[in-house]
Parts: C-alpha cells; structure tokens; sequence
C-alpha cells in the first residue's frame, strides 16, 4: 500500500471530478454523431430502399399484396411521399386495385416487422379504385360481366380457382401482410366497384384495418361525392351525384361469416341526391331477362338510407320520380306517361319498412294501341314489411293497390289487350272507369278488396250475350286466412239492354242489384241478392213482356235457397203488336233445398192479381191466381186457384158467347223419369155460366186426367181421362133445361203449345140428351119448335176426332147416336168462317137419310142421300186439312182494343 504524499488528496480529487463530465459530453457527442448520420444515411437509405424496388420485395413473399409507385421519397422516418401509387391485393374471392397520383403518408416503420403495413395518416388526391368479385365459371357469356372493373394485374374475367376452398390459415402458418390505415384523407376522381363506375370529384375520409382472411375493420370512414356520374357498361345510371356516403364496420372475423352475414357488422348511411339518366340499366344488369325490358325512366333520385348493423332505421328514405317510364315485352309492351313516384321508408311507429310506387297524374300507353290510352289519377301500390334487417328475407306484412280512378275515355282499348287472344269479349263505343283497391295481409294471405267500375254508352258482345247501355258497379270482399270469403256489392244502370239468341231485355228506367254473401271454404254460400227496376221490357222469341216495376230477393243459406220477386203492371204481347195479356201485380216465391244427404228438392209459389188476356176476339180476366209446385227427384206436385174468371169472345163460333166462372182448381201429382214426368192431374171449375146470343147455360165441370210430358220438350203432353159436366141448366127465350149432366172420355189426347194452343185426339162423348143443342136450334127457329119435345135425342153418344191447329179446328163426327137418330160427318172452323158436311139417318131405316153441307151463313139440305154423297163432300175438307198441315203457322198477333 503506497503512502499518498500529504497535500495532494484534493489535487487527485479535482482531476477525478474534472474527467467524468468529459466522458458524459463524449458520450453524447458520440450519439449525436450517430444519430447525425443516421439522419443524414436516412434519407440516402430510405430513398434508395424506395427507388430500388425494396418495398416490392418486401411484399414478394405473398401473392395477395402488391404494391408499386411510380416514384417516392422519403426525408423524415415513418413519412414517405408518393406519386403514381398503385396497389393491388385478391383473395379467393375478391380483388381489388388502388391507384394514387400524389399521397403523403406516415407509416408506422415498427409494424413491418410483424408483416403489417401501417399508415397513421394519409393525405392524398387523384385516387382510383378497382374492386370486383371473382365469378363462377357457369358466369361466362352473362352481359354483366364485361361492366367489372379491370385490373391488368389479374386475369379478364375474374374467375375462382378450381377446386376445393383452401384450409383457413392457423396462426402459426399466417403469411399474409396486414393493411392498417389512420387518418386517411384523399381525394377520389374513380371509384369502380362490381358493375358501377363514379367518375368525377369525390373526397374520403376514415381509417381501416384489413388483415385479409382474418379480421376486417372500419371506421369510421366517409366517402363525399361532390360532383359526378355513375355508369354500368355502356349505360349512364346517375348524373349530378352530391352526397356522402358514411360507414362503420365493428372489427369481425371474417372466416365464419358468409353471403350477407357481414352486414351485422356494418352501420353505414347514404345521403345523396341525383338525377337518373335511364333506367336500361336494369335491363342489362338483370340479364337474361324474363321477356322485358325497362325503358327510359329518367329523373330524380333523393336517398338517406341508414343502416345500423345491417338493419335499415326508422328514418331511412329513398324517393324516386319520373315522368316517363315504360316496359318492353312480347306481350304488353306498355309505357306510363306523368308522374311517377317510388318511395321508400322505414316506419317510425313500429318495426319494418314501406315501400310506395304512385302515379298521382298519367296515362298508360300500350304500344300496340292507336286509341285514347286509359288516365290514371292517384294509382299507388304499398308493400309493408315486418323487416328491415338485410341479412335476412323481407316479409310482407301487408300489400295495397289503390286507385282513386282509372278513366277510360274509349273503352274499345280493351280489346288491345293482349290476354286471352282471342278475346270473349268486344267493346264498342262509350267510355268507362275502375278505381278502388286491394289489400293482402301477411302472414295470413287474407285478402280486403274495394272496387268500383262502369261503362257508359257502350255495347259489351260476348260469345253468348250482347249487353248495351250504361252500369256501374261497387263491390267489397274479404276473403279470410281459412280462404273463406265475404262479398257485399251493388251495380246501377240508367238504361241496359241485355240481348242473347233468344231474348233480349231491357231497362228503361234505373236498376239496382244489391248483393251480400259469404261463402265458406267448403264452397256454401249465405247471404241474399236483391234487385230492383223501374220500367222494364223482355223479349222471348216473338213475345215481349213488360212492367213498371220489378224486384226481387234471393237468399242463400248452407243448404238452402230462397228467392222472391214481384212485378207490376206485367203485359204481354206479340213484337210490335199490342198486349195479349196484363196482370197488375204479379209475384214469386221459390225455395230450393239441398241438403248434405239425399237429393235437392224444393217448392213454388206464385200469383197474378187483375190479370186479363186478349186473343183474336176472345178476352178472359182473372181476379186473382195461385199456383203452388213442390218438386223433389222423383215427383212433382203442383196446384192451381183461380177466382172469378170471366171470358167473351165477339168472333168465331159460336160467335159473341160469354163465361164466368167462380173457381177453378187445378191438382197436378207428377212421378219423374229419364224420359218423362207423368201421373195424374184433376180439374175443378165451379159455378160456371155463359150465354150464346139468348141462350144462357151454367154448371159444373170435373176432370181427372192423366198426363205424360218428355223431359226435353216440358211443353207438349199427352192426355187421357175423364171430363164430366155436372148440374148443368140451360135457359133459352122459350124454355129451360135443369139436371142435364155429359160425359167426356179423351183417349191419349196429345197438347202442344209451344207457338199455339194446338192438340188432337180421340174423344168419346156422353150426353143425357140432345136437348141442349135442340132448344138453342129452335130458338134461333134453325128448326120446329116441335122437334125438341118430339126427338129429345135421349142417350146421345158421339164418337170424335178433333184437331186444333194454328188457330183451325177440324172434328171428325166418326159416329153420332141418340134416340132412333145416328149421323156421321165432319166440321172444320177457323176465324171468319165454318163449313162441315153431315149425313143424318134413321138408325132402324138407313135409307131415310139426310145430307146437310154447310158453308158459314150458306147450308143446302139433300134428302134420302147415302155415303156416297158424304164421301164426295168431305174430299174438299180432308184436302184443306191437309193443306193447312202444310202451312208455316205464324202466331196470330193480338187484336187492340
């Protein structure tokens, strides 16, 4: 240990404190020379790492990443100034291109070593991007294709690799670059995604982070479109776009998540206003069309849509407008001319959006049409869904169309229409509307409809019908979710005529049918149908039938129904001729039952009060008549009264009689078959009295028949039976007749009175006496008042073939006896005239004969002839009845009063 020599220790002291200072400025001179030239070695460095491709080969090690510039520099670490920037990146699904005039940017230099290219601000202008989906092979040749972007880098088109998805990549084996950007803020003038193309002056703003395959995320960022166009292909989609376009995305995972399942990360709005160019676009971006084409559609757009997670907001609208928009197809080729709006909102009040598409004022043109096209006032049609999240499907809640009036100011445009060719229908002249509307609730698919309609001055001819005239129409349904259904409607006319093959009617005056039903799903029907006329006419074949006033109500029940109707003031006539018959009220009632089990049947009532008929000149009036029917499958029973007939007739013959009867009762009990309706049938007719010129006669009559009608022809019949005249007096200016009775046996006497009231047949007769026809005889002096009490004719039975045909009446006399007297002959009588001709004999002594031919006021009497006399003049009338068989028999039109 060496001694230290006194008075030096702070000598050693101030050395040791003077040196250490000096070490630390050396130290530090020494760092600042470092940092001195690394500062000055940075920017050589840096600048030649740039120039030389260092940034390239940084990203050579992946194929999703490229990046390239046309030159850069960099003075300042972590700040790097580029111009002609390009980058590009894909996936299996998507790639994607950036180019870039000029940026400033400042990169996070640390974050290269963990493969992530970090740019905590950028600031740039000229920005041109390029996305576009990679498409499937089976894409090739679609229209839509040739509108992506290109991008040289990659192959045209964009299709996916064969084969099956590649693994997702672990962590361990993960190569790609990550993109991080802050703080961007760069002018865009081209930004090129899937089919849509803006050009034009746009700035955005935001940050973003993309770590492909992994993890993606935004936010937020915001895209302003301060002036430009937006195409598709050669189309021109939007002009004079102003807006922004504001987005989030919440960093996700990307590999779980498919189709729209990115939207629940994403909240974005929209805020933009445009003019339309065209809607063709729709065309080609939907192509292979279904057969249309959009046309024109030119006009204005204004959106502010909203969407927070992937669910639209309440205050989210787009609205729509044009003034010309049409569609192309092969069948209705159509175009609407006017306003036309389309609206879309999310609802505020409760959960789901409206859609509206409207045309409060245009005209719908057709373009295979030359006529006056339909005008269409407030026409809209609203869609309401339940949803508005985008990842899921859209369900209606509600569907509307309505139309406050649809003009037609030529009705005949219908028949351009296109659907059903050839039409059931033909239009001519006259104009017509439609309004209303239609809506259908969802889930439940029930369905509320309001539709009014009408024609006027117009003729509707269908296959069947032809109808003229004036009608309108409102009717209300609802059809419910179990596919029942309510109808409620009524239809005016002013004047309507309605004409088929064989009858024509028509209103004179207004009518109104009012309807109420329901009708179940089974297919029953409940409710009633009511209708009402003032003047009307029909017209069936040759007869015409008229009222002032008719009304009528059917009801419909599950099983069963009821209708009724009346009619005042009813006539009848012939066409153009005056009327044969009135009635002044006449009324129906009818119910019909059918019933799960067991066959339909039913029953009929019906009356005519005041009713009176004309014919020629003959006339019957009625007080009042009922008839009742009830009809099953198997019988049909029917009954009819009549009170206070009376009858004259002022031709014919006998000429000026006259008739009243009380009461007249009609049963009639049916059996039904495939071929025909038979059973018997009973007549009644009480108190009847008449006169001839003085003669006046009364009595009873009864009648039990029987009756067989065809099924096809209900208005011919054949008749056999009995007729009975009972308690009959007669009174003539000299003397009176009481007790006397007559017996009537019709053998298959066959009726037809399909034109006319014609029949034939065989009748047996059977006469108390003669002296009806004996005291009329003598009291007109035909013969002497002696003969009557000398030959009464007592037991009087003729035999009868009569025929009445077209208004001509032909009785063959084929045998006549009574008292020591037997006669044979034949009489024919028609309007204006009678002419027979008879032989009279003595039964026990022939050859006392008598001939008599007659000629209405011309008779010659030949005494002691035989058959050979009656043979000769029957030859004129069996030839006038076959001549008259011959003839067309026209209905004979009434006589006027």
């Amino acid at each position: 240990m060496h001694d230290v020599v006194p008075g030096t220790e702070s000598r050693v002291d101030n050395v040791n404190q003077g040196t250490a200072p000096k070490k630390h400025r050396r130290t530090l001179a020494v760092l600042a020379s470092i940092i001195l030239v690394l500062l000055a070695a940075y920017p050589v460095a840096a600048n030649a790492f740039l120039a030389f491709g260092g940034v390239q080969k940084a990203f050579e090690g992946t194929d999703t990443v490229a990046v390239q510039f046309r030159r850069a520099w960099s003075f300042w670490p972590g700040r790097v100034h580029v111009e002609g920037g390009r980058v590009t990146m894909q996936d299996r699904n998507v790639q994607f291109a950036l180019d870039i005039e000029s940026a400033d940017i400042n990169l996070d230099l640390f974050a290269f070593t963990r493969r992530t290219f970090h740019a905590t601000s950028v600031r740039g202008s000229g920005v041109v991007v390029r996305f576009r989906h990679r498409i499937e092979h089976d894409a090739l040749g679609l229209p839509f294709v040739a509108a992506l972007p290109p991008i040289p880098e990659f192959n045209d088109p964009p299709l996916r690799e064969f084969g099956p998805p590649a693994a997702p990549l672990d962590e361990a084996n993960y190569n790609l670059w990550t993109v991080h950007i802050d703080d961007v803020d760069v002018t865009v003038k081209d930004l090129w995604m899937q089919m849509m193309h803006y050009q034009g002056d746009a700035r955005v703003v935001g940050a973003f982070r993309l770590r492909p395959a992994k993890r993606l995320w935004v936010g937020p960022a915001e895209l302003e479109f301060r002036s430009g166009s937006l195409t598709s292909g050669p189309y021109g989609v939007l002009d004079g776009m102003r807006g922004k376009l504001t987005c989030k995305v919440d960093d996700f995972d990307v590999e779980p998540v498919h189709g729209m399942e990115p939207f629940r990360f994403i909240s974005a709005r929209l805020e933009l206003a445009a003019s339309i160019a065209s809607l063709q676009v729709v065309n080609f971006l939907t192509e292979p069309s279904p057969s249309w084409d959009v046309q024109d559609g030119s006009g204005l757009i204004d959106v502010d849509l909203a969407v927070d997670h992937g669910v639209f907001t309440p205050g989210t609208r787009l609205a729509y407008r044009t003034g010309h928009v049409g569609v192309q197809n092969g069948q209705l080729p159509f175009r609407i001319d006017g306003e036309v709006e389309l609206v879309a909102t999310g609802s505020a009040e409760q959960p789901g959006g409206h859609l509206r598409l409207a045309v409060p004022r245009g005209s719908l043109v057709l373009a295979t049409s030359k006529r006056k096209p339909p005008l269409l006032r407030n026409v809209e049609v609203e869609l309401d869904t339940s949803n508005l999240d985008v990842t899921r499907d859209f369900p209606l809640v509600q569907s509307q169309a309505r139309a406050e009036n649809i003009v037609l100011p030529d009705i005949e445009w219908l028949d351009d229409l296109p659907f059903g060719r050839p039409h059931p229908w033909n239009f001519k002249g006259g104009h017509g509307h439609i309004g209303g509307g239609v809506t259908l609730h969802q889930p439940s698919h029930a369905i509320d409809a309001s539709i009014s309609a009408g024609f006027a001055d117009t003729t509707v001819t269908t296959e069947k019908a032809k109808i003229t005239g004036s009608a309108d129409a409102l009717v209300t349904a609802h059809v419910s979710a179990a596919r029942s259904a309510t109808v409620k409607g009524r239809v005016l006319t002013e004047k309507l005529e309605i004409a088929t093959d064989g009858a024509t009617a028509t209103l004179l005056a207004r009518g109104i049918i009012d309807a109420d039903l329901a009708l179940s799903p089974r297919g029953a029907v409940i409710g009633s149908v009511r209708a009402e006329s003032g003047e009307w006419i029909g017209d069936v074949g040759s007869s015409r039938f008229s009222g002032s006033q008719l009304s009528g109500t059917v009801r419909f029940d599950p099983s069963t129904v009821t209708a009724t109707a009346s009619v005042e003031h009813l006539t009848s006539s012939t066409i153009g001729a005056c009327p044969w018959a009135e009635a002044s009220k006449a009324t129906i009632a009818a119910r019909i039952d059918t019933p799960e089990e067991g066959d339909p049947h039913g029953g009929v009532l019906a009356s005519l009060q005041g009713a009176s008929v004309r014919w020629g000149g003959f006339e019957a009036r009625l007080a009042e008549t009922n008839v009742s029917t009830n009809w099953n499958s198997a019988t049909i029973t029917a009954k009819l009264d009549s009170t206070n007939l009376s009858m004259k007739n002022a031709g014919g013959a006998p000429r000026g009689w006259e008739a009243d009867v009380k009461t007249i009762a009609l049963t009639a009990d049916l059996a039904l078959d495939k071929t025909s309706a038979h059973g018997p049938a009973r007549l009644e007719v009480k108190s009847a009295t008449g006169q001839v010129g003085q003669t006046k006669v009364n009595g009873d009559v009864v009648a039990a028949l029987t009756l067989r009608s065809p099924n096809e022809k209900r208005a011919t019949a054949e008749v056999s039976g009995k007729i009975q005249a009972r308690n009959v007096a007669l009174t003539t200016k000299t003397r009176t007749l009481e007790g006397w009775w007559a017996n009537f046996d019709l053998d298959r006497a066959h009726f037809d009175a399909r034109e006319n009231f014609d029949l034939s047949g065989k009748i047996k007769a059977q006469f108390r006496d003669g002296l009806p026809a004996l005291y009329i005889l003598a009291s007109e002096d035909e013969i002497p008042g002696f003969i009557p009490t000398l030959v009464p004719l007592e037991g009087l039975t003729l035999d009868l073939g009569v025929e009445r045909y077209c208004r001509w009446t032909d009785v063959q006399i084929l045998d006549a006896r009574g008292g020591p007297f037997a006669a044979e002959g034949r009489v024919q009588i028609e309007p204006g005239e009678t002419r027979g001709a008879l032989l009279l004999r003595l039964a026990a002594l022939k050859p006392l004969s008598l001939g008599l031919n007659f000629v209405e006021d011309y008779s010659h009497a030949a005494p002691l002839v035989g058959s050979g006399w009656l043979a000769t003049h029957l030859l004129p009338l069996t030839s006038a009845a076959t001549e008259k068989h011959d003839q067309r028999c026209v209905p004979q039109p009434p006589k006027c009063p």
